[in-house]
Parts: structure tokens; sequence; C-alpha cells
């Protein structure tokens, strides 16, 4: 989104610079959070606590949305939880998803930010027969901010979207089908219904649909914008 140059007097501008360092934090300790598995606590820590945006909050994945906090934490805690008790009391769970090459726009007005992270790591993927399949993953992680009058920065809307990802100990060339059956993509099966089913990126197609896109300076908040459902439309993804 094109827009002028905005001038900022010291105090904005460090004002700026501590703001982004504050995304840069949660977004970090998101990274161990999970891979603590103290996702309850990322959830309690992180992310929006006010009604306003806990009721327009999401989570999303290549298959759509999970919309409103009770949804995302009832699929990101409860039923997480759900796959995994039997295994991790057993076995442990690990799962790293760090992120790197922080894209960061704060909006002019400072109310909200945009950021964009990759992420090269492996996922443990649980499954209800108390199994465990392991992962290598590469995704891009979006994320929409508000900056909350009591608790400072806090994720909105999160939108983890692979690229691709593959078994280990295998042949990527030989072994991995180029059109795989959405039956048996486990990254698919894990993430379960969403609130709202729509194929925000299709991996085989690679990134021509360029989402999420890499953030763009910007005035104020719109949902034109956002990288939650209301900012999503298809025809974009294919430059129509």
């Amino acid at each position: 989104m094109n827009m002028k140059k905005q001038i900022y007097t010291d105090e904005e501008l460090l004002t700026r610079v501590w703001d982004r360092e504050h995304i840069q934090d949660v977004m970090s300790l998101r990274v161990y959070y999970s891979a603590n598995e103290e996702r309850r606590r990322e959830i309690n820590e992180l992310w929006v606590t006010e009604d306003k945006y806990r009721k327009t909050a999401s989570f999303g994945k290549n298959w759509g949305f999970y919309t409103g906090m009770d949804s995302i934490q009832n699929y990101y805690i409860v039923e997480h939880q759900k796959k995994i008790g039997a295994y991790i009391d057993a076995c442990g769970y690990m799962t790293l998803q760090p992120i790197s090459a922080p894209s960061i726009q704060i909006a002019a007005d400072g109310k909200t930010a945009k950021g964009l992270w990759y992420s090269v790591g492996h996922q443990e993927i649980p499954f209800e027969d108390e199994t465990i399949r392991a992962r290598w993953v590469a995704m891009k992680v979006a994320a929409d901010f508000v900056k909350e009058k009591v608790t400072g920065w806090r994720i909105w809307h999160l939108l983890e979207v692979s690229d691709s990802y593959w078994e280990p100990g295998i042949n990527y060339h030989d072994e991995i089908p180029v059109f795989e059956d959405p039956e048996n993509d486990l990254l698919h099966i894990e993430f379960g219904t969403p609130d709202i089913e729509v194929k925000t990126h299709d991996r085989q197609f690679c990134w021509a649909d360029n989402y999420p896109g890499m953030p763009e300076p910007y005035v104020t908040f719109s949902d034109e914008i956002s990288w939650g459902p209301e900012g999503f439309t298809p025809m974009e993804r294919w430059g129509e």
C-alpha cells in the first residue's frame, strides 16, 4: 500500500524502534512456548485480551481459519492435548519452528502492526491413535498485532502457511508425490475442520499466489489488509 513518507519526531522514532523490538520478542517467545508445549501460556501472555479483538482474532493455515479466541483455544490447546496426552507422558514431544528474516511494518498511527517471517523446522504431528509422525516443515508465518492499552503488543491474527513438508530420511525428489492426496496430508489432518474452510495456499503451485505477501507501509488498519479471513480473497492469490 503506497503512502506518503511519514515524518516522525525523535521521540516517535524511539517509540517505533521499541515497538518493533517488542513485536520481535512476542514472536520469539511464541517459538519457545510452542517448543515447550506451553500453549496455554502463549495464549494468555501473547494473544489479544480485549473483547473487541478476541471476537475477531484468527489462527489460519493452508486450509482456512479458526476464528475467535474460544475457537482458537479449543483447536490449539484442547484438541491438541487430547491427541498428545498419552504419548507425551510416555515419550515426550518435540516440535520446533524457529523464525527468521523478519519484515515488520508498524502503522503510521502506531496502533497496529504487521509482520512476516520465514520458518524452517520440524514438527511431530499427533494422531488420535496416539502415534506421532515427524516432518520437516518450511513455512511463512504472518501476524497482525494490536497495541492494547494495558498489555502492549499482542497477536491478533496469526497465519502459518506451509510451503513444503517432508518425512526425514527419504529422498525428496524420488519418493514424494507432486500431487499429494489431501487425505494423506498430515498437516491438513492435524489442522482439523476450521471455522472458515478455504485454501489459502496450495503447496503444489509453489509461491505463485504470493500469499501472504510482504507487509507494506500503511497508515491505519483495515479489514482489506488483514491476515485474518476478512482480508483473504482467492482472486488476489492469482493476480486476477
